[in-house]
């Protein structure tokens, strides 16, 4: 099995522009029509997904019942898990120092200390908001907020040069 990667992976990049997209369709509803946990649950799986399109690589597997020359391509993400925090902190020090550096400039920053508090603050949104039954209590931060961080993330990430590795 062969493997290469493009960083940022366009095909993770795409699938996560598309969780953002859901996100900002949700938020354009209220106040006619509150859906939080689903606004929630996608904004934080789309700065999920484009965390790992940082740090995926493709795998080309032949497919010899087809023909040859046949593969299929997959990608998959190095770093692992749903802890926002965490995968961040998985990316190459480079990667992470790049972000930490446009989140400097961007208007979150002024209510977090650095992009560290924020992934935390939101570390496991995805899990949290997929059950929201089974937890106490909730987010009592603005409902908007995550989806500016997931803005932040789609804006950062796709304006990066993409790097055949």
């Amino acid at each position: 099995m062969e493997r290469f990667a493009e960083i940022p992976d366009a095909h993770v990049l795409s699938i996560a522009a598309e969780f953002c997209e859901a996100a900002e369709i949700l938020l354009e509803q209220i106040p006619n029509r509150v859906i939080v946990s689903p606004l929630r649950c996608n904004a934080a799986l789309a700065v999920e997904l484009f965390i790992k399109s940082l740090d995926s690589r493709w795998e080309l597997e032949e497919i010899p019942e087809i023909g040859e020359g046949a593969f299929a391509i997959t990608t998959r993400a190095n770093i692992k898990g749903h802890r926002l925090d965490n995968l961040f902190r998985g990316l190459p020090p480079e990667m992470q120092e790049h972000i930490n550096s446009s989140f400097g400039r961007h208007f979150l920053r002024h209510d977090y200390e650095n992009l560290d508090a924020i992934l935390r603050c939101y570390a496991s949104s995805f899990v949290s908001e997929r059950y929201p039954f089974e937890h106490k209590g909730g987010s009592s931060r603005p409902i908007r907020e995550i989806v500016d961080l997931a803005r932040f993330f789609r804006d950062t990430v796709t304006a990066l040069p993409r790097v055949r590795v």
